[in-house]
């Protein structure tokens, strides 16, 4: 049987659409397959900590910063030891590699102790921090698959402008800025902690001294992971970089992950137009055909 104007509407969105999808993994030169992960490690590249609290009759809660994180900031340790390969690519290794290519565990050198609160409160700590112990690093023989805590889909991030206070706007707080800019400014901050190596902390590793205590002096948000002054240094750090050829070199991981991170940006708008047409029509989607002869 002939198919009806409904089932031809429905064949021509899904070319459409598929239409669409082939040309957007053509020209960003994408992989024709995604691969589903069962067990996904989920990395924070921004200093965080845990609280575990034991189950036992004693109430005591662990305070831990031994993170992914912290481990890879402190992989060049004197005390550091690594198992199986040498600490020279070690120190040359990337966050991004770190995470997917080494297993990490925290080794205590003395027994913790745990420690009243208050005399009212029954409840004890114990504190798992950089004096407690050292790190042992071992080789993975697989490469695992592993997820940042914060997923960022933006436009890409050298295009971003910076904020000029007093001139062009008055927006001198992060959150003050649009989405779509402080997601630019966070990704090129995520993208340089994540591709760029560095020792103890970024801020160390990519700013100058001058620049740190300045942010020290002026920024009230210096210890935030949101400071808009922070993040406009490290977006004209990543400029720097890019105008250098520096940033995604073509073939590389951080090179894919732009390219599939700007791709979802641009779907996300896509997404929104159709539904904002949607809702202009009543919820159904509007489809115009023309005879074309």
């Amino acid at each position: 049987m002939p198919p009806n104007t409904k089932q031809a509407l429905n064949h021509l969105i899904l070319a459409d659409s598929s239409h669409r999808e082939f040309l957007v993994y053509e020209v960003a030169d994408l992989p024709e397959a995604w691969k589903n992960f069962e067990d996904v490690s989920v990395a924070g590249f921004y200093p965080r900590a845990n609280l575990i609290e034991s189950n036992d009759d004693n109430g005591v809660i662990t305070y831990s910063d031994r993170t992914e994180y912290s481990a890879y900031a402190e992989r060049c340790q004197p005390d550091s030891r690594c198992i199986g390969f040498d600490t020279v690519s070690l120190e040359s290794m990337c966050f991004r590699d770190f995470v997917e290519t080494v297993v990490f565990k925290w080794k205590l050198n003395k027994p913790l102790e745990a420690q009243s609160l208050s005399r009212e409160c029954m409840c004890k700590v114990k504190t798992l921090d950089v004096s407690s112990g050292y790190w042992e690093f071992r080789k993975l023989r697989k490469r695992r698959h592993v997820r940042w805590s914060t997923v960022l889909y933006s436009e890409q991030a050298h295009l971003c402008e910076e904020v000029e206070h007093g001139k062009t706007t008055t927006q001198t707080l992060y959150f003050d800025l649009p989405v779509a800019k402080r997601r630019q400014l966070y990704r090129a901050y995520q993208e340089l902690v994540c591709y760029k190596p560095w020792k103890d902390s970024p801020d160390e590793s990519f700013l100058s001294e001058e620049l740190q205590q300045k942010l020290r002096e002026v920024d009230q948000e210096a210890e935030s992971r949101y400071s808009l002054m922070k993040l406009e240094a490290y977006q004209r750090l990543y400029k720097e970089l890019w105008s250098a050829g520096e940033v995604a070199p073509v073939g590389s991981q951080w090179h894919r992950d732009n390219q599939s991170c700007y791709t979802l940006f641009l779907t996300s708008l896509h997404n929104n137009d159709i539904r904002l047409d949607r809702s202009d029509n009543k919820g159904c989607l509007y489809c115009q055909v023309r005879d074309c002869r």
